[in-house]
């Protein structure tokens, strides 16, 4: 247990951690109201093998309704991936299923029913869902077919983006300065007027 047993890599981390707490006291999500009708956009990533004990990877995703971030997860997934492409796809899917699910909702609250852009830096996981089967990855999961009928049957839509501008980055491993920077206000977070933080 770390609470009986600490190391000075605990020490560390929650030394980086009151930092981080300390530097983004002040930082906060706004909403804003969508000028337009969006479709639900889901950044998916992975950081393959993170885990140095049981090697098993991280899954972040970053769900985007406008300028609006409605849903963000970091996870860690429930095997191990014999590859990156397969670890991009884990994530893929559990970004996708957290989009259904809050797609469901709103559709249900008569906020519309809304298309589903999934945006991927990962060009072979991108090209996996656009195949029929698994190929030469014999070993891949249903749950990764099922992605490839969601992609062929119309219900999400497979975008390209780059990997310095993907926000779903910062949510597979502790995020720099200059990621924060970087990715905070694209996510919706900024520094909070002195009035808006003063009342709580």
């Amino acid at each position: 247990c770390i609470r009986d047993r600490p190391t000075q890599c605990d020490e560390r981390q929650l030394k980086k951690l009151l930092r981080y707490v300390q530097n983004t006291r002040y930082m906060g999500t706004q909403y804003k109201t969508p000028e337009k009708c969006e479709n639900l956009k889901v950044y998916t990533e992975s950081d393959w093998a993170s885990d140095t004990r049981t090697r098993r990877s991280t899954s972040g995703a970053v769900i985007m309704f406008g300028n609006c971030r409605i849903h963000a997860h970091a996870r860690g997934q429930h095997a191990v991936a014999l590859s990156s492409c397969e670890a991009e796809l884990y994530a893929a899917c559990e970004g996708l299923k957290e989009a259904l699910l809050i797609r469901a909702a709103m559709k249900f609250l008569q906020m519309g029913d809304h298309k589903i852009e999934l945006y991927m830096d990962s060009s072979s996981a991108r090209q996996f869902c656009y195949k029929r089967g698994v190929g030469r990855q014999t070993h891949l999961d249903i749950r990764e077919l099922w992605l490839q009928e969601s992609v062929q049957g119309g219900l999400v839509q497979i975008r390209k983006v780059p990997r310095e501008s993907n926000v779903a980055d910062m949510m597979t491993h502790p995020p720099s300065v200059k990621e924060l920077e970087v990715f905070g206000p694209a996510i919706g977070m900024s520094k909070l007027e002195r009035t808006a933080y003063q009342q709580y």
